[in-house]
């Protein structure tokens, strides 16, 4: 599957940007009712709680993706530093 990054500004706390995760995924699921099931996993990471750099929120929110996608897929996952598997950040630059 493919994967892509979205930044949503003025979220101001992680279970708001999860509810807006989980409109998606509800959008995915309606928009292929008459034709091939659509599903949609998302994770999310929120600044600056579960980091201040780019790498380290896409990082995060990555695991949480793999979490999501773990638990049946279709849905939306928060990232969980206490649950996270550990992974070093990349090199920027």
């Amino acid at each position: 599957g493919d994967e892509f990054a979205a930044f949503l500004p003025d979220v101001d706390a992680p279970e708001i940007a999860r509810q807006r995760g989980e409109s998606i995924t509800y959008a995915f699921s309606i928009s292929g009712a008459d034709q091939k099931k659509l599903t949609c996993s998302i994770g999310v990471a929120f600044a600056p709680v579960h980091g201040t750099s780019f790498a380290e929120l896409y990082i995060h929110a990555d695991q949480a993706l793999y979490s999501a996608k773990k638990t049946g897929k279709n849905c939306c996952a928060l990232y969980q530093p206490e649950t996270a598997e550990e992974e070093s950040l990349p090199a920027l630059g």
